[in-house]
């Protein structure tokens, strides 16, 4: 092995070691995360200012079993809470998953994906296998398994499809990022010199994030007024919603006002929509009722609602 002089440069390293180095630290090429939310640090976007991950309901600790969390993550029958530096997933045996759309879970049936979590102390949990739907309910592949958690995609009978992330260890875990990809290697996370894990695709833009969270979720930050009605008991109005939604939402009105009557609020009015309605129209735009007590109709009301169209 051969060496020169260069002022500040160590030229001392073997070929095999350089290989080593360079090859531990050069950066994989990333494809494309085919999970939604899927960046879990930042403590949620309920603070305002742009912050990861999309959490539009603004609760940041769940206890009852089988609800939502952040975005288009539910849980199972444990806790899960929202930190600075992810999701919480209590010990023992805490599940989070996610739903895939139908026409994806099509594509990519028989095809060969990765799917990897990094979590908050620097572990990294991946795995590899075909996805597949299963004639059986509770069948299903696992991707990888180990005492920090267990990685599924789950299909068949009357399931949605969905990958799941399972807290198989005795103390609770905190996955700050996940990833589902094409190909038989993960490309979330790479690994420096010293053998840490980093995350090696950059987190997600807030408002392209924000933007997919609404086509399945989204609860209006401002009101809608209108003085236009059915009859005493219906009032229709224009609603804007702010990207096309995946489907005709459940629409719930979590905040009413009868400017005419000052303090006078109707919390969880069911709006109605219906069957001729289309609220996934380009441009936003859609008439929804709502209904359910007698109003004046010489009234103006303003309203702030909540549109539900989550697999």
């Amino acid at each position: 092995m051969s060496t020169c002089d260069v002022p500040g440069i160590d030229l001392s390293y073997s070929g095999e070691e350089i290989d080593r180095r360079l090859g531990n630290a050069v950066v994989p090429v990333s494809n494309p995360n085919l999970l939604r939310n899927w960046y879990f640090a930042g403590g949620g976007s309920q603070q305002g200012g742009g912050q990861l991950p999309i959490n539009q309901t603004g609760q940041t600790e769940w206890t009852a079993p089988w609800v939502y969390t952040i975005g288009s993550w539910l849980k199972t029958t444990g806790s899960v809470a929202l930190t600075k530096d992810g999701l919480v997933l209590r010990a023992p045996g805490e599940t989070i998953w996610q739903k895939l759309e139908p026409g994806l879970t099509d594509f990519l049936l028989g095809k060969l994906v990765t799917m990897s979590v990094l979590f908050s102390n620097g572990d990294l949990v991946f795995g590899s296998g075909i996805i597949q739907i299963w004639d059986g309910e509770d069948a299903h592949p696992v991707f990888f398994s180990q005492d920090i958690a267990t990685l599924y995609f789950l299909g068949g009978g009357s399931h949605q499809p969905h990958v799941a992330i399972n807290n198989s260890s005795g103390v609770d875990l905190v996955p700050f990022a996940c990833k589902l990809e094409f190909g038989d290697r993960q490309t979330l996370a790479r690994q420096t010199a010293d053998g840490k894990w980093v995350l090696n695709d950059p987190p997600p833009n807030f408002q392209q994030a924000l933007a997919e969270e609404q086509r399945y979720y989204w609860v209006s930050d401002f009101y809608f007024a209108s003085r236009e009605f059915y009859n005493n008991t219906h009032m229709i109005c224009n609603v804007q919603f702010p990207v096309k939604m995946r489907a005709i939402p459940a629409v719930t009105l979590y905040h009413g006002n009868d400017l005419n009557r000052v303090g006078y609020w109707a919390p969880g009015v069911t709006l109605d929509v219906p069957a001729y309605a289309n609220a996934i129209k380009d441009d936003g735009f859609d008439s929804v009722w709502f209904g359910g007590e007698t109003v004046d109709t010489s009234h103006v009301y303003a309203f702030a609602v909540i549109a539900d169209a989550r697999l």
